[in-house]
């Protein structure tokens, strides 16, 4: 990124970094020092042990999905750099370019033909997407444990997760389920209960390696509330797949979205998801996004909730304080 004028400079040292990429010993050394000192700090760090856990639940402890840790760090070897490099960057046909901004075609052109016309560039990709496998453990788990804390407290998270096509409505439908979760979820939870300073919601949609939903719901607490706040969590999806979301929930997410829409529209990352939804998933974000926000029925939260509870796939990581001696 940077400004018109610096579209040149931009282009050479994206050129530059294809041929001529510099490796530094000393560099590589205070870099990896930097980040050992950083994983002492956290390998301690109950967050950070909450988050390998969770990691490690999900994925069925599969080695392809792994915090970094201070073993793994240990196997970056500075001589393999210059290999790995080559094997991602010896062929252009990997790559597409994406330009957003103000410029005109015209002013782009010759210094595209000079810069990604010149790159070393064989007749077919080399590196393309290759499903690794790995999946989220499905039909539920649970990973209860306790940790040693200096402060006790309590951290849950419940991950769901199933198929579901990815498309621009299941998208927007993931958006106000969750957003009408959030809501439910700050009054039973943080304002009824007191019991979290927040609930943090996310629900998102993948399109590789497969069509899947994943939502995922945490908090912290303590050790006396955590099972409570747990059920409210689980009644809350159970109320919205039995009755709908309320209509205020929907009101306020439609108009959020809309509002959004207006202002995210001028900004280039908007344009580039936008390009790249288009262009790797046949999904277009601009051209009737509106309308499709606007079709969103309380009908399709309700089933997409009561998928979420038929599909069953829960997986709970609570880690709570250890217990003293």
């Amino acid at each position: 990124g940077g400004s018109p004028k610096d579209i040149e400079t931009i282009l050479q040292l994206m050129y530059l970094n294809f041929t001529s990429p510099r490796f530094d010993q000393t560099d590589f050394d205070n870099l990896i020092t930097r980040i050992s000192s950083l994983l002492a700090n956290q390998e301690t760090n109950p967050d950070f042990i909450f988050s390998k856990e969770v990691m490690k639940t999900i994925y069925g402890d599969s080695p392809r999905r792994q915090q970094l840790s201070a073993e793994n760090l240990a196997k970056v070897k500075f001589d393999k750099l210059a290999e790995v490099h080559s094997k991602l960057y010896s062929n252009a046909k990997d790559f597409t370019f994406y330009f957003i901004g103000n410029m005109s075609p015209e002013e782009l052109k010759p210094l595209v033909e000079k810069y990604i016309g010149s790159l070393p560039v064989e007749k077919k990709a080399t590196n393309t997407f290759t499903d690794d496998g790995v999946r989220a453990v499905r039909g539920g788990v649970v990973n209860d444990f306790r940790q040693t804390m200096e402060q006790p407290k309590v951290s849950v998270l419940h991950y769901y997760g199933g198929d579901e096509a990815y498309t621009l409505e299941s998208q927007l439908v993931m958006e106000f389920f969750s957003s009408a979760l959030d809501n439910r979820y700050l009054k039973s939870i943080r304002e009824e209960k007191g019991g979290t300073y927040g609930v943090a919601v996310r629900g998102a949609l993948d399109a590789e390696p497969a069509e899947e939903y994943a939502l995922l719901i945490q908090f912290d607490t303590n050790e006396q509330m955590a099972d409570e706040l747990s059920a409210i969590v689980i009644a809350e999806i159970e109320k919205i797949a039995a009755e709908g979301p309320l209509a205020e929930d929907m009101d306020k997410t439609r108009e959020f979205l809309l509002k959004d829409y207006t202002k995210q529209i001028k900004n280039n990352s908007y344009w580039a998801n936008a390009i790249s939804e288009y262009y790797d998933y046949n999904i277009d974000v601009v051209n009737g996004y509106e309308e499709a926000v606007k079709a969103v029925s309380a009908e399709d939260v309700k089933a997409l909730a009561k998928k979420i509870l038929e599909d069953n796939n829960l997986v709970k990581v609570v880690m709570r304080p250890a217990k003293a001696e």
